[in-house]
């Protein structure tokens, strides 16, 4: 199911950069802007904010000197050739949908290298992908997910899901209460410790959690399905820290 699921977001992602409208204005420096709906041009902004459907363009830089936020209208699309560069926080809010950094399962010919100086919050979010992003702070996924239908489409055509895959995080990753159809935490560089607790998933291979090198603990506890490694064929995950619970064994 993990392999029609990302499929489809390839997909919806290319209609939607065929199909929206540039937005206005072509500078290379912006200031604190709003975009709510079209391409998001590249260059240098002050601060960010996402109420629409927006999306990066198919090449060049877009830099967030302060803080980027996806709103609860926000569905954006950084899952492009562009590089994204935030120098501050990523915040994506109730039923905000943010998917950061380019991957061949997203469509892209090859990882991307978008990067995040702070952290990223996702608080009751529908769906936070993370592929091939470098985040220095932490990740933290707090409630939301949309639904645990997997047969329900979210606004990306895809079922909702969220992943963390094929990046680096110099702090924690903390999964908790997160209500989705999957979840993966994949090939990932973790600094600090990674917690998944009392997360609940409609696929039963959701929760893979393989193939990561983890400098704290490893802790999961209380999801449903438990931690696995699925259909994913990857690796136990090295950890210098502890196992714990569900992850005792992966």
């Amino acid at each position: 199911m993990k392999t029609g699921r990302i499929l489809s977001l390839a997909l919806a992602a290319g209609a939607l950069v065929m199909v929206w409208p540039a937005a206005a204005g072509a500078a290379t420096h912006h200031g604190n802007v709003t975009c709510h709906g079209g391409t998001v041009h590249t260059g240098t902004y002050r601060s960010l904010q996402i109420a629409g459907p927006c999306t990066l363009p198919n090449a060049g830089r877009v830099t967030v000197r302060h803080g980027l936020v996806v709103t609860r209208t926000g569905l954006f699309n950084a899952a492009t050739p562009a590089k994204l560069v935030v120098w501050g926080n990523v915040t994506v809010r109730h039923r905000g949908i943010a998917a950061i950094g380019c991957s061949p399962d997203v469509g892209c010919a090859e990882l991307g290298s978008d990067v995040i100086h702070g952290s990223v919050h996702a608080f009751r979010a529908w769906g936070t992908i993370i592929h091939a992003t470098t985040v220095g702070g932490n990740v933290m996924i707090r409630g939301g997910g949309g639904t645990m239908d997997c047969t329900r489409p979210s606004p990306i055509g895809a079922p909702f899901y969220s992943v963390v895959e094929d990046s680096t995080v110099g702090g924690n990753l903390v999964v908790r209460r997160l209500h989705s159809c999957w979840l993966g935490v994949i090939r990932n560089q973790v600094g600090g410790t990674v917690r998944l607790i009392g997360n609940r998933f409609g696929d039963p291979d959701a929760m893979e959690i393989v193939t990561n090198h983890i400098s704290g603990n490893l802790a999961c506890f209380n999801n449903n399905p438990a931690a696995q490694v699925g259909d994913s064929q990857g690796d136990q995950n090295v950890v210098l820290g502890q196992k714990r619970g569900e992850c005792a064994t992966l």
